[in-house]
């Protein structure tokens, strides 16, 4: 049986000699890209602030203007014809809770199933 040698130790001097170029590199060009780096994050920081500004101020003035209304009567009530005063959301509430049992007893028999049959 042969056995054959790749390296005689003289890449291993290239691959040393490469690795302390490459850390030259990085130690001249460190200043630049911690600055690029942190230019990058307050920038990002600037679009976050952006975006969330308008989403601030208008979940602050909805629930500014919809917190008077809101009571037990509102929530308890049903609709009123259009024009008559009063009234509230009790059949959206009954409405969303049968659309959200309906989809668990459709969704979860398959869940237990798929997690049972993956153990």
């Amino acid at each position: 049986m042969t056995t054959l040698v790749l390296d005689d130790g003289a890449g291993q001097a290239r691959a040393e000699q490469r690795r302390a170029q490459v850390r030259a590199i990085a130690q001249r060009t460190l200043g630049r890209r911690r600055v690029t780096g942190r230019a990058a994050l307050s920038l990002c920081a600037l679009a976050l602030g952006v975006a969330l500004a308008p989403l601030v101020a208008m979940v602050t003035y909805t629930i500014g203007r919809g917190a008077k209304a809101l009571s037990l009567s509102f929530l308890s009530h049903g609709p009123t014809p259009p024009g008559i005063p009063g009234g509230g959301i009790s059949n959206a509430i009954v409405g969303s809770a049968v659309i959200l049992g309906l989809a668990s007893a459709m969704a979860v028999p398959v869940g237990i199933t798929t997690a049972v049959f993956l153990l």
